[in-house]
């Protein structure tokens, strides 16, 4: 009986434990964002993985990677602010075991499994988007006076900005994809 309780323990202490994340964009720019409330590295992968899920989602191989990004984020960015994506389509494994770990960081989600916009993480990216517009556009909506479809209507103007504006991309991904993500199951 002994042996089957040690069996049985061992066992489940191997199940459990989760695979490290193996880190695959390291050699990527690292985003110039001064919010570190969560695992620099992790945010660098959170993000990479974002582009490179919704650009090879686009299909547009005959684009160099950064213009595959940008044309995809435009096509994107209306159906993943909605919420209204495939983005069982779309997410990779890489991106699943990704929030996986976002999943444990408690401060970024409501107990619904949605962004918390009140979260410390979450207000330093929206307090560090350069663009006073967007902004103000994801104070209003966090705070109950803008509607989701002005949002989007406001991104969609604004898109462009994410190149230029790491805080405003760091924010896209995590609103528009791993917010949706953390609700599906796998």
């Amino acid at each position: 009986m002994n042996k089957f309780i040690l069996f049985t323990f061992i066992i489940t202490t191997l199940f459990s434990c989760s695979k490290p994340l193996e880190y695959k964009f390291l050699d990527k720019d690292k985003l110039a964002t001064n919010c570190n409330e969560i695992d620099v590295n992790l945010v660098h992968e959170v993000y990479y993985s974002f582009r490179e899920d919704i650009a090879n989602y686009a299909e547009k191989n005959k684009q160099t990677e950064n213009l595959k990004y940008q044309h995809s984020l435009a096509l994107y960015i209306v159906n993943g602010v909605s919420g209204q994506a495939n983005y069982k389509n779309i997410v990779s494994k890489h991106t699943k075991n990704i929030v996986k770990i976002l999943a444990k960081e408690n401060q970024l989600w409501n107990k619904d499994k949605s962004l918390n916009y009140k979260s410390t993480y979450i207000n330093c990216l929206i307090d560090n988007i350069k663009n006073n517009e967007v902004k103000n556009a994801i104070l209003f909506y966090r705070d109950d006076k803008l509607s989701k479809n002005e949002l989007v209507e406001i991104y969609r103007l604004n898109i462009r900005d994410v190149k230029t504006d790491d805080h405003f991309a760091m924010f896209i991904a995590f609103e528009s994809y791993y917010q949706f993500l953390n609700k599906l199951e796998y």
